[in-house]
């Protein structure tokens, strides 16, 4: 009876099993798919920040970890003030836009930090005292690189620090100073280079400075010359700056009695490269500091002046630099130039990297204030001719100003005595010549001033938002040599001069050329490419020349003039007499690719006159164009019978002057044919600018 029931209970256990079975395997499968929840992530765009937070299922949290946000963080970067690229861990804690959480630091627009050479990861010596420093360049081995790393200022000295002619040193400066204390009268430079010298300081923030020194004594003429109040390059020398700074350090003095003032001088406050030296400027900073003089003819250079030597900059700043002509107290109104960089007797100065900007030059009757390139030679009072030469192919010059007291000031960007080359991706944008009494525009060449027999050659790069009363990009001035016929020449064969403004002519450029005895005038003006754009003036927009002009390619349109010549305004005083300027000379406009950056957006399909100037007067007879009237911003209700004007220009046309717009001939809109009839060229009941009502039939 027991067998026969466990038996029963046997069955009817198998019975449920079997029946469960397929639930079981069904649930144990779903138990195996199932996955677990997704991950809550981000989806932030831009960086949050407190107070800033994105509706984010991360972010929006509460007591959610900002640090966690992958939104790009919001960065402006003309706020940037890094002169070394930042980089993860090593950021610059003073910059607004480097220094923040989360800051992209790609976008950091300081330069490049060149590799620290391995001497910097050696054992070296340690110094905190300029006789412990002397102690150790001295001991240091000839012609082997030798590290010397700062402990403490060095200050207190009033002699220089010289690296002699078989030494190779690398100077930590370590968020350290080098401070001279020198007596009234004595002047010496910080540093005299005669071998090798390395300037870093690998400290956190790279504040270290040369600073507070005066210059070494150079006779010249009776009178003494003060040279390099920061660091002096020997010939045959060689300097590198790598990071730190060279700031501060006191003017460049003529002594002398105030009736015994030299005829031509020149100074550098901070650093001087004498003739064959080299300098190479890979970072760092040169800057604040200022050159002052009490003679009657100052040339300068108050962050670095170049004499027949050679200068690489590859990044860093030189910036915040002051030039003014100081006599007895007084700054007087004589010759004061280059406040930035000042290059001399043949010296060569190559640009790649780097900013020269935010310089001033003050009190001064003569040139420039970023960069000037002088081919005379220099501290020669003879005034021989060498020819200096600047290319650059990178790097900004940039936001110099010369302040204008009522004289004579030109190239505020850089003033152009010998050979200039620009290309690649350089730029020379923000400069400016100011009235100081009343901040108004005045002077020559905002962007770039040439003279003489300089020769200037435009490749690439840019010139913009440049700012002065003639020539606002650049201006020219050729003044024919009668003892051998030389002019430099100026050619525009690539890049874009844009966004310039003249107070007067010559929005882009303004080209003067006077004729010597030979009586005629050269073709030393051209451009084969390039793009003229979107400058202005009140006179000839894109170019104010009064001389020959050729082109061959290259975009010249979209500029404007207040009174005639929104393109181009040709005045020439020195043309022959009763010829017009030849048609054949603007060269020919690309089918197609031109138009008006007006509401019309019509496409430019030829040369027209804009406007005509007679000796005194506008003259009524030429009227500006004005083709391409709309309404509001409706391009399709162009007035129809509008009194316009479109009459292209022929080379014919001469009087005084002869205004010139790249445009389109007249485009009316016929609101019952529904299209746009083109007449070509020819005026349409034009009432002109002074009230005069001309009829004439258009053609076609």
């Amino acid at each position: 009876m027991k067998r026969r029931r466990l038996l029963s209970f046997a069955m009817v256990l198998a019975m449920c099993i079997s029946m469960c079975m397929p639930c079981l395997t069904a649930y144990a499968a779903d138990l195996g798919n199932t996955s677990p929840a997704d991950p809550i992530t981000c989806t932030c765009t831009t960086k949050c920040t407190e107070g800033a937070v994105a509706d984010c299922p991360v972010c929006g949290a509460a007591e959610a970890d900002l640090g966690k946000c992958v939104g790009e963080a919001v960065i402006s970067e003309t706020e940037c003030s890094c002169g070394t690229k930042c980089t993860e861990g090593n950021a610059n804690s003073n910059c607004p836009v480097c220094s923040v959480n989360g800051a992209n630091l790609t976008r950091c627009k300081g330069t490049e930090q060149a590799p620290a050479p391995e001497s910097l990861k050696a054992p070296k010596a340690e110094v905190n005292s300029y006789e412990s420093l002397i102690n150790a360049i001295q001991s240091a081995e000839d012609h082997t690189e030798t590290t010397i790393q700062l402990a403490g200022d060095i200050k207190d000295f009033d002699w220089t620090i010289e690296i002699p002619s078989n030494k190779i040193i690398t100077l930590d400066l370590n968020g350290h100073d080098i401070i001279s204390t020198q007596e009234y009268g004595k002047f010496r430079s910080a540093i005299t280079v005669k071998g090798i010298l390395n300037l870093y300081d690998t400290s956190q923030d790279a504040k270290g400075a040369i600073t507070g020194n005066a210059g070494t004594d150079h006779p010249f003429l009776g009178n003494n010359v003060i040279l390099g109040g920061g660091i002096f390059v020997s010939s045959n020398a060689e300097f590198n700056m790598y990071s730190g700074h060279i700031s501060k350090n006191h003017r460049a003095i003529v002594k002398g009695t105030a009736d015994s003032f030299v005829t031509r001088a020149s100074g550098a406050s901070d650093v001087f490269v004498d003739k064959n030296a080299t300098f190479n400027m890979y970072g760092g900073y040169i800057d604040e500091n200022t050159l002052a003089s009490g003679i009657s003819h100052l040339t300068g250079g108050a962050g670095v002046m170049v004499y027949g030597g050679i200068f690489n900059m590859y990044g860093g700043y030189i910036r915040n630099n002051t030039i003014a002509n100081e006599r007895n107290g007084n700054y007087d109104y004589t010759h004061a130039c280059g406040a930035g960089v000042y290059i001399v007797n043949g010296a060569q100065f190559n640009m790649t990297g780097g900013y020269i900007t935010e310089n001033r030059s003050m009190y001064s009757t003569y040139s420039g204030c970023g960069v000037v390139i002088d081919s005379t030679s220099g501290l020669n009072d003879t005034m021989n001719i060498a020819t200096s030469r600047f290319t650059m192919s990178g790097g900004e010059i940039s936001n110099n100003i010369i302040y204008d007291f009522g004289w004579t000031e030109v190239g505020a960007g850089v003033f152009c005595g010998g050979d200039m080359e620009l290309s690649g991706d350089a730029k020379i944008t923000g400069n400016k010549i100011l009235n100081y009494y009343q901040n108004t525009h005045e002077g020559s060449g905002g962007g770039v001033y040439c003279t003489g027999t300089a020769n200037f050659k435009m490749s690439g790069g840019e010139i913009s938002e440049n700012d002065a009363g003639q020539g606002g990009g650049i201006y020219v001035y050729q003044e024919e040599n009668d003892s051998n016929g030389l002019r430099g020449m100026i050619e525009i064969c690539g890049g874009r001069i844009v966004g310039n403004k003249a107070v007067s002519e010559g929005g882009g450029i303004y080209f003067e050329q006077k004729v010597g005895s030979s009586g005629t005038s050269k073709d030393t003006f051209t451009m084969s490419g390039g793009e003229i754009t979107g400058n202005t003036a009140v006179r000839g927009g894109g170019i104010f020349t009064t001389s020959q002009f050729s082109r061959t390619a290259g975009m010249l349109c979209n500029n404007t003039a207040t009174q005639l010549g929104d393109d181009i305004t040709v005045s020439c005083p020195y043309y022959p007499v009763n010829k017009g300027f030849d048609l054949s000379r603007l060269g020919p406009i690309p089918e197609g690719d031109w138009k008006l950056a007006d509401d019309c957006q019509h496409t430019i399909d030829g040369w027209y006159i804009d406007g005509c100037k007679s000796e005194y007067f506008l003259d009524p007879a030429d009227p500006r164009w004005n083709a391409s009237t709309t309404i509001g911003n409706d391009v399709s209700a162009c007035i129809p019978d509008q009194e316009i004007y479109a009459q292209p220009y022929t080379g014919t046309r001469w009087q005084y002057a002869s205004a010139i717009k790249a445009a389109h001939g007249n485009k009316v809109f016929h609101p019952q044919l529904g299209v746009k009839t083109l007449l070509d060229g020819g005026r349409r009941r034009t009432k002109n600018l002074y009230g005069v009502v001309k009829r004439t039939v258009p053609a076609g």
